[in-house]
């Protein structure tokens, strides 16, 4: 034992004066020994590693990319960052600088925002193995944080119809949560398919980039090339990483056993990971790892943790009321000080504070340009390639590219919405045109328009809702079956209206043309509706009170039929009048509440004081003026309503059967069972007239309302009327087996 530690004396001051270790005797070049940092250079380590390898599997040796090049490419341990102000370009150095905020998304960084010190000690190992008790013993005990370990996601998206969405912002980097499972996924997946011997990234092969792209592809809804040509840059960085820190574990681990166990399962070739070993112990790379220490000690760290200022930036834009209020000078900011405000590092307070103050005094007058903001007056111009505070792959071209883009399309925006006006206008003098013209043309005489402004006005309803919905006001022409539209009879049970105003301009007319098929449409146009869809304020204006005549009128549950919910008294029936500072509106009335019949119903606009009819008993409330009455004329109500909703009853024939006029369904001739129209009976007696046909036994006269199939064929066709389409507003005769009532 005397002997042992004599030898280690000697080495040990001999190492201190630069000079080669003597060989150790050769029955201790036998044992493993316990390799540390300082000793790379020795030529009995040489030996030991030598006589290992002999141990190993035998494997075709591999190219080794040689320490000059190797240290090019990547940054000896995980210290690649170069500082704010530095010359130096640290692009393949290791990984992204630190005040980027991009840190590797899955290499076990602390989840929180917090110290961004994240040196890795030598007690962690890439496979969570601790290291020796010989390592340990040479090595003081430190107090290190707790780390989330290295991420494996074997989970993500085992169901392909389960891909996970992935947002991008216009400068081309993924945000959101879909960003956070992606990030995680790529440091497994480039660890696994690309090893560490390989010396540069920008020389990997193709094949293992597509590889890599279509197991990306499969878990997430990746597909265009720009995407993929950012998900490589990403993958690129977390790949250097990782093999910083595996460049760190190497260098730490003290036995040849343990630098065994850190051979990741990609290396096959036992000898050339030795020997990429023997690169990373190197005199030669020492020097370059410590060079870049001293770099990144003048170096701001950021406090993004695994966020990166990316992802930073838009949520803090997401929390803005303003977004473009979030400047790069802000986010900066935001990324390096900790969420009480406190800077990352107690020496780097005093240009955090200027950035900040330089900043506040420049919110009123900065312009858009990163070159003129806070930032880049305290810490210098931003070095080629990179712009600090916006996170990978940010250039100062692609942002002067954007912003140009931007006024690009904002000016288009505005000439589109010109050229829509310009349009919208248009099309009002075509149509007005297209009125005045069917005016003439139609073949009907002038004194049929020039009554049209003394007919009476109309409410229309909504002839598809089985409710009374009113979607417009008119004035009414004609409820013949002779009077003509368009040279097209009106037929029965159906009037001639002509539309002024409309509530809702997308609802389908009844009978649509070519070049009309909304309500919207036929504004100023004559067009024909159902009869019963019809409301005549005539029929009102005989029996309801008058604006200030203070009659008692019955108010009627708006959204039920004949149930009185109270009594009042009429006060206004003007639109433009306000209610609870709310214009009245068409086809509504101000009605003040006497008396409450049904405590429980609906007032017909609701707001937070008054909810239910009880609530607002004395006051006045606006109401649907087809569900108001006079109080003395609630026994003719059913007749009223009859008149105002058909002028045609009265020519009805009296020797119609027990089912004549009922709703009823037409089933196809053929037998298929298909729904091929809605309409109603108007006669079952056989010796009805249908298109100089006699009716005949079986059979019913049936007014056709809807097609619902447009192409079924009739059942007894003639010149004009082939398909059931042709026989809309007209009758037509139908089996009684293939109807069915309603």
């Amino acid at each position: 034992m005397k002997e042992k530690s004599v030898a280690r004396t000697v080495r040990r001051s001999k190492r201190q004066k630069g000079e080669d270790a003597s060989v150790e005797p050769l029955k201790t070049q036998r044992r493993p020994r316990k390799l540390t940092g300082q000793t790379a250079e020795d030529t009995a380590t040489d030996m030991q590693i030598g006589t290992q390898e002999s141990a190993l599997e035998e494997h075709p040796r591999e190219e080794v990319v040689s320490p000059e090049k190797e240290i090019e490419n990547e940054d000896p341990e995980n210290e690649g960052d170069s500082p704010e102000k530095d010359g130096e370009d640290p692009e393949d150095e290791g990984e992204e600088p630190e005040d980027e905020g991009e840190e590797p998304e899955d290499e076990g960084e602390e989840l929180e925002k917090g110290d961004a010190d994240d040196t890795q000690h030598p007690s962690e190992s890439v496979l969570g193995e601790q290291p020796s008790e010989s390592v340990q013993g040479e090595q003081p005990e430190t107090k290190t944080k707790r780390r989330r370990g290295r991420t494996r996601m074997s989970k993500v998206a085992k169901n392909i119809e389960d891909k996970v969405e992935v947002e991008f912002i216009s400068l081309g980097e993924h945000v959101g949560d879909g960003s956070v499972t992606l990030s995680s996924f790529l440091g497994p997946l480039v660890r696994e398919h690309v090893p560490v011997l390989l010396g540069d990234w920008r020389h990997l092969d193709e094949q293992i980039k597509d590889t890599m792209w279509e197991e990306i592809q499969a878990r997430f809804k990746l597909t265009e090339q720009w995407q993929k040509e950012a998900v490589l840059k990403q993958m690129g960085c977390i790949w250097r990483s990782s093999k910083s820190r595996l460049v760190s574990l190497v260098r730490n681990v003290g036995s040849m056993e343990e630098l065994t166990k850190l051979k990741p399962s990609n290396v096959q070739s036992a000898s050339a990971w030795m020997n990429w070993v023997k690169t990373k112990k190197g005199k030669d790379f020492k020097v370059t790892s410590d060079k870049f220490r001293e770099l990144r000690r003048n170096q701001i760290p950021h406090t993004t943790s695994r966020k990166g200022m990316v992802r930073l930036a838009h949520e803090m834009k997401k929390k803005s009321s303003n977004p473009t209020q979030v400047t790069r000078s802000k986010v900066w900011i935001a990324g390096h000080t900790h969420s009480d405000g406190r800077p990352v590092r107690p020496e780097f307070e005093d240009t955090i504070e200027k950035i900040k103050t330089l900043d506040t005094e420049m919110e009123s007058t900065a312009s858009t340009s990163v070159n003129d903001d806070a930032v880049s007056q305290v810490l210098g111009k931003d070095k080629p390639g990179r712009i600090r505070g916006m996170g990978r792959g940010i250039t100062a071209t692609k942002i002067a590219f954007m912003q140009a883009r931007d006024s690009h399309v904002l000016k288009l925006e505005a000439k589109q919405a010109e050229l829509q006006d310009e349009l919208r206008g248009l099309k009002d003098v075509v149509r007005g045109l297209t009125a005045s013209k069917s005016n003439h043309v139609d073949g009907v005489s002038n004194s049929e328009f020039s009554d049209l402004s003394k007919g009476p006005r109309c409410q229309i309803l909504d002839w598809c809702s089985v409710d009374d919905v009113v979607i417009g006001e008119g004035e009414f022409c004609s409820s013949e079956p002779t009077y003509k539209i368009g040279r097209i009879p009106l037929g029965m049970h159906a009037g001639a209206i002509l539309v002024k105003s409309v509530t809702n301009e997308e609802a389908p007319i009844w009978r649509p043309t070519t070049s009309v098929t909304t309500l919207g449409q036929a504004i100023g146009m004559k067009i024909a509706w159902q009869l019963e869809k019809l409301i005549l304020d005539e029929d009102y204006s005989e029996n309801m009170p008058t604006e200030g005549e203070g009659d008692k009128i019955l108010i009627y549950d708006w959204s039920k039929e004949d149930v009185l919910v109270a009594e009042g008294r009429l006060q206004s029936t003007d639109p433009k009048k306000l209610v609870n500072n709310i214009p009245l509106g068409p086809s509504a009335a101000i009605v003040k509440v006497d008396r409450v019949v049904n405590e429980d119903g609906s007032l017909w606009r609701p707001n937070v004081e008054k909810l239910m009819i009880g609530d607002a008993l004395g006051e006045n409330i606006p109401w649907p003026i087809h569900k108001i009455l006079k109080a003395t004329v609630q026994a003719n109500r059913d007749e009223l309503m009859s008149r105002s909703r058909s002028r045609a009853s009265a020519s009805n024939s009296s020797n119609t059967s027990k089912n004549e006029k009922k709703k009823c369904i037409l089933l196809d001739c053929k037998g298929s069972g298909k729904k091929v129209a809605e309409g109603r009976v108007s006669s079952t007696n056989p010796d009805d007239v249908v298109h100089f046909v006699r009716l005949g036994p079986n059979a019913s006269k049936i007014w056709v309302d809807v097609p619902l199939i447009e192409d079924a064929p009739l059942w007894r066709p003639n010149s004009e009327l082939q398909i059931i389409a042709d026989a809309q507003g007209s009758i037509v005769a139908w089996p009684n087996d293939k109807l069915l009532y309603i």
